[in-house]
């Protein structure tokens, strides 16, 4: 487990004021947290960030093996960080559990229906239906074999009491409540996780980064909006076989490039570009290390990670050996110095620069802007680079 007064804990989440754009954060986070808990999950949709004020489920998991904080089965979340937990749930509850509205009859209403007295009772005598829920198509599940589970930015010590109840009193196959202290425990067992999160919420982390923030800082840093498959254009093999040691490899991978940077966003492209799923799994388990002595920290965490050298060091390949000996593995992104002795598949060779120009013109972008920005695209990371760059005098030697 991470120890680090900069990362973000149980007592965070429930003292925090949460801001618009982090009430959306947290379907990201529980997301993230799903997919890289249990692998395989199908059916997964989760609203966040804008999505979040549409009505309907905020997560929805159609089938899993199962975690323990992934129900086995089928599940429906409902997300929160309202100060007043426990009465969200509670009301989200009730919406939820309501009867499904019957579907409306076809046909011209009956100009004559029965009257019902004040206490809902026909004139005939016979009792009426129970009232019922407005539920849209997609809520319509069959609760017997789904999981009803709630997530919230809060502490509710009872819980767990309260949850038991209702599974016992309702027809759903159980009811879950994940609070405060349960999302810290879930994000000690994804150090990658825990530090993206400890990092979107403000908190100072130092001497790491996550992939995701990595690529938007650098992005930011050129005149370009360039796009992760801009990188890859001419490299596809490359990145084939990058994805297919991300998904299982061996200990060390290397990628040498015109320099670090270069390597550095060649890994970030091709993780960037992949499916949702795929690349929100992967970015859970990658973190960039920028000191030595959190190296050494993380190379003890028992969930297995990703770690791509940030910082210079002599001591490079007994750093490597630590984390491979305790099942990490390692991502060397290194400038190209001396080419005999470096192997031709590891070697990563320009952007493609007709491969690029036709991408671009396929993706609708008119010929003449498409050709300028394959050339400023096939400059980044040249001697020739400095037009590229938002700021080139802050950074002569990228």
């Amino acid at each position: 487990m991470l120890h680090s007064p900069h990362l973000v804990t149980a007592t965070d989440l429930t003292e925090r004021h949460y801001r618009l754009e982090e009430r959306g954060l947290f379907p990201d986070l529980v997301q993230r947290l799903i997919l890289s808990s249990d692998l395989s999950v199908r059916g997964l949709q989760f609203r966040s960030y804008e999505s979040i004020a549409i009505s309907g489920w905020d997560g929805i998991v159609e089938q899993a093996d199962g975690s323990t904080f992934v129900p086995t089965g089928a599940s429906r979340w409902e997300i929160g960080t309202n100060v007043d937990a426990q009465s969200k749930v509670k009301s989200d509850f009730e919406k939820r559990n309501a009867p499904p509205a019957p579907p409306k009859k076809r046909g011209r209403p009956k100009k004559n229906p029965p009257a019902t007295s004040a206490v809902g009772v026909t004139a005939v005598g016979a009792p009426t239906a129970p009232p019922v829920g407005i539920v849209s198509p997609e809520e319509l599940v069959f609760r017997g074999k789904t999981t009803l589970v709630f997530v919230i930015g809060r502490e509710w010590p009872d819980n767990r009491t309260w949850a038991a109840a209702q599974t016992k009193a309702n027809e759903w196959k159980a009811i879950r409540v994940f609070d405060a202290s349960d999302i810290y425990t879930w994000l000690t067992q994804h150090p990658g996780l825990h530090l993206w999160l400890s990092r979107q919420m403000g908190k100072p982390v130092r001497g790491t980064n996550d992939l995701e923030n990595w690529w938007a800082d650098w992005a930011f840093s050129i005149n370009i909006r360039i796009q992760p498959d801009w990188l890859i254009a001419g490299r596809q093999q490359h990145r084939d076989r990058l994805i297919e040691w991300l998904k299982e490899g061996d200990a060390i991978f290397p990628i040498f490039g015109k320099s670090t940077r270069e390597a550095q966003a060649f890994l970030a492209a091709c993780v960037m570009s992949l499916a949702e799923d795929d690349r929100l799994t992967l970015l859970g388990r990658i973190v960039l290390v920028a000191r030595e002595d959190v190296w050494e920290e993380l190379v003890w965490e028992e969930k297995k990670l990703i770690l791509v050298f940030d910082f210079l060091s002599e001591r490079q390949y007994v750093l490597c050996s630590m984390a491979a000996r305790q099942g990490h593995r390692v991502i060397i992104t290194n400038p190209q110095q001396d080419e005999r002795n470096i192997p031709s598949n590891s070697l990563l060779p320009p952007i493609g620069v007709e491969e690029l120009r036709a991408l671009l013109i396929q993706q609708g972008m008119p010929a003449q802007l498409a050709s300028t920005n394959t050339q400023l695209a096939s400059q980044l990371f040249t001697g020739s680079n400095s037009q590229v760059m938002k700021w080139p005098f802050l950074n002569p030697n990228y």
